[in-house]
């Protein structure tokens, strides 16, 4: 059928508690996003997941999916005592098929302190980007986004990261819309058996 389409992510959850110093932590965000002393906004039901993002609607044996942009929203809650500086995280998104990483894009965001409490660091950004070199999913093959931070804070913190959202300034997350973009690609006859 060929044409452009895009795929919507919908608010999901990354945590790690303790994070050290200069170390990666990467995952597969939850959908969801839940922090004490707020409401809970739940998961979708029927929304992609970032686990398998393409699970409802794969390609067919007639085609393959490939991807050419994103534009990803996340945010971070940092909880690290009061410190001389607030932390620079490195946030991470990668697009994985098949469990093997095909595209990762690194942002580095500097927090700052929140005003609901001095003890937690907030920042938000945005994984936006078109590939030059587009990543391929056919039939068969599962997509996934995995996320993941550093920080370059020395003492034991806490990280909470929305994906595919923003934090407000009392600690609280929003959705950001969020999507991936794609060409569905028909395969020549020869290459559809």
């Amino acid at each position: 059928m060929g044409g452009a389409s895009q795929l919507s992510i919908q608010l999901s959850q990354f945590a790690q508690a303790p994070v050290l110093a200069n170390q990666w932590y990467r995952g597969f965000p939850t959908p969801g996003f839940a922090m004490t002393g707020f409401t809970p906004i739940l998961a979708l039901v029927g929304q992609p997941r970032c686990a398998g993002l393409l699970d409802g609607s794969p390609p067919t044996l007639l085609e393959r999916d490939d991807i050419y942009s994103h534009q990803i929203g996340f945010g971070l809650i940092v909880e690290a005592g009061v410190l001389a500086a607030a932390p620079i995280v490195q946030c991470e998104m990668s697009l994985l098929v098949n469990g093997d990483v095909h595209y990762t894009l690194i942002e580095q965001v500097q927090t700052v302190v929140s005003l609901a409490n001095p003890n937690i660091y907030l920042a938000a950004g945005s994984w936006t980007s078109d590939l030059v070199n587009p990543v391929s999913v056919g039939a068969r093959e599962r997509l996934q986004l995995r996320a993941g931070f550093n920080s370059n804070e020395p003492a034991t913190t806490d990280i909470v990261m929305a994906v595919a959202g923003q934090i407000k300034g009392d600690g609280s997350a929003v959705g950001y819309p969020s999507t991936i973009s794609y060409r569905v690609i028909d395969l020549p006859p020869t290459r559809r058996l």
